[in-house]
């Protein structure tokens, strides 16, 4: 299997991926003894909209990656300027999504800090979506790319500097 790896000018190539789990075969999840086999499919954009319908705000972003782990996404790559998105699942497969607002532009001086915290107000709920990725373009956030393999979701600037990695919890149980 390849990881697409991004490029100046957003274009995507494809190099050698870590090792994957074969079809049939058992793939443990955080928080699972055992989960069911991990099968190659493809999944629809319906699909995911379905599962980012139930998204209210940053809290709800570990339910939300459980959900697209069971469709089948592997990864995902979601662009800030105007929030499309491209998945990725097995076998090289992969979807891209309309972008979602007019674009907004993302500067090009990163400040760490300043998005820590607004990742955490949206991730107590405090911001919804399109204000999160407006708040990430001004402190020079360009993408995140979200690893359902490592469970952990990588902020980049438009360099393609890491400006942030962190790992994804598991949902709160209701």
């Amino acid at each position: 299997m390849f990881r697409k790896e991004l490029l100046p000018g957003a274009e995507f190539k494809f190099v050698q991926r870590r090792k994957r789990v074969r079809a049939g075969q058992q793939q443990k999840l955080p928080g699972d003894s055992l989960s069911t086999p991990k099968l190659n499919r493809m999944f629809s954009l319906h699909q995911i909209k379905q599962a980012s319908a139930r998204v209210q705000s940053g809290a709800d972003f570990p339910e939300f990656v459980q959900d697209l782990v069971k469709i089948g996404v592997t990864e995902y790559v979601t662009f800030v300027r105007d929030g499309h998105t491209v998945y990725f699942g097995e076998e090289d497969f992969s979807i891209q999504s309309e972008e979602i607002y007019d674009p907004i532009l993302v500067t090009s001086e990163t400040n760490k800090e300043k998005f820590m915290d607004y990742l955490k107000d949206h991730q107590q709920g405090l911001t919804d979506y399109r204000a999160f990725c407006k708040k990430a373009a001004e402190v020079g956030v360009d993408r995140w790319d979200v690893d359902m393999n490592e469970m952990t979701c990588t902020y980049y600037n438009k360099l393609g500097e890491k400006v942030l990695v962190e790992t994804i919890p598991l949902p709160q149980a209701k």
